[in-house]
């Protein structure tokens, strides 16, 4: 840990620290050995034989607090004292003044959680800021994996692999609605050879309701129009986002996410930001993993977005705002389409994203196309247009 403090104190990064002993006393070494800049958040003045410094800062209890007891299961049952030891986590992970994030976070507890849901009592105090970081987006390294200590003693010994040289896939959440789920064959063959399937027009009419929902519910809280929609306030419409690189040590190619959501929305219950969809029918059950595809790889280009590009973090939720047409009404020479409007809520997993996205990326690494979906109709197609050709040749 001192040898990554200090590495990572070269590289120019700043160390936010709980000052607690054990880890966050060898990260404060290894950063004060490299002459690094340091904010060690104390709960208390002195605190842990920490004396008056400028590095040594004790910051307002009540802004932070609100977080921690969002993140903390038992909150109310602790002392007040304890509530501000855990409230430092929220400085750590969020800045002084919790507008500025970490860019990750390096940890080491007897569980290895990296997740919220992997947090329990064994992982300790650090599991409040375990739980913090996964909310916003936060990369966490816990030293007890394997694979993250590898990562970590390459990144210090210089010998982390290098992204300039892999190949790079723009990745359309849109494709994920569908053509991954339909055909590999012609994913890999879009994204790596550029050819893509035949363009099939899509109805005005969708785009003409969807573009009349984004207009109507911007600015709206939606639990304001019925009781059952979620206390949210939408804030933005049609927004463009670009995620960063996501990089995968087993591959050589790397990918990231570009798009535009329908919606963006504030959560008044729970804070942070709500990821919105329109649709004109409710999906089957199975397939709102689809969409959930979808929507995940816009949550992600929003918290783990490219240099200048948008930025809504955290994201903590997930939706499709589903309009059903259901009936044709006039009056006179006026006519209106009437249906209901219904909420779908997704739940939110960023392992299992991560886990999709590498699947994607195993495929477009594939040097070769693989093997089309017994039921896809463009590849049967093409295949049946081959076989007439060869037939027509050896005639």
């Amino acid at each position: 840990m001192e040898a990554l403090a200090q590495h990572l104190a070269n590289e120019g990064y700043e160390l936010r620290s709980g000052g607690a002993d054990g880890a966050d006393a060898a990260f404060e070494r290894g950063c004060v050995a490299a002459g690094g800049k340091k904010t060690i958040f104390l709960p208390a003045p002195g605190w842990n034989r920490r004396l008056l410094h400028p590095d040594y800062v004790v910051p307002p209890f009540s802004p932070a607090s609100l977080i921690a007891s969002r993140f903390h299961p038992g909150w109310s049952y602790l002392s007040t004292f304890v509530k501000k030891l855990h409230a430092r986590n929220v400085n750590q992970v969020l800045g002084e003044y919790l507008h500025s994030p970490t860019d990750f976070v390096v940890c080491w507890t007897p569980d290895g959680a990296i997740t919220t849901e992997e947090t329990s009592a064994r992982t300790g105090g650090t599991g409040q800021a375990i739980r913090i970081a996964s909310a916003y987006g936060i990369p966490i390294y816990n030293l007890q994996r394997e694979d993250h200590l590898q990562l970590v003693k390459e990144w210090v010994a210089g010998t982390k692999k290098s992204t300039d040289t892999m190949r790079t896939f723009k990745l359309s959440p849109s494709d994920f609605a569908f053509l991954w789920k339909e055909c590999k064959r012609c994913y890999w063959l879009k994204y790596t050879q550029g050819i893509a399937r035949p363009y099939a027009p899509m109805a005005k009419i969708f785009n003409t309701i969807d573009g009349a929902m984004q207009k109507f519910f911007q600015d709206q809280v939606l639990s304001d129009i019925d009781p059952s929609l979620p206390r949210i306030k939408v804030i933005g419409k049609n927004i463009t986002c670009t995620s960063e690189a996501m990089v995968f040590d087993d591959l050589d190619v790397q990918v990231y996410v570009h798009g535009k959501t329908d919606g963006i929305a504030e959560d008044l219950d729970n804070g942070g930001y709500c990821i919105i969809d329109h649709k004109t029918s409710m999906p089957k059950p199975e397939n709102l993993v689809i969409y959930s595809a979808q929507l995940h790889s816009y949550a992600y280009a929003f918290t783990k977005n490219a240099e200048n590009a948008t930025s809504f973090s955290p994201v903590n939720r997930l939706g499709l705002l589903v309009y059903e047409p259901q009936a044709f009404a006039t009056e006179g020479l006026e006519a209106t389409l009437n249906g209901s409007l219904t909420w779908a809520e997704l739940p939110l997993d960023k392992k299992w994203f991560r886990n999709m996205l590498h699947e994607v990326a195993t495929v477009l690494a594939q040097p070769e196309a693989p093997l089309a979906a017994e039921k896809c109709p463009y590849c049967s197609y093409v295949d049946a247009m081959d076989l007439a050709k060869s037939q027509v040749s050896t005639a």
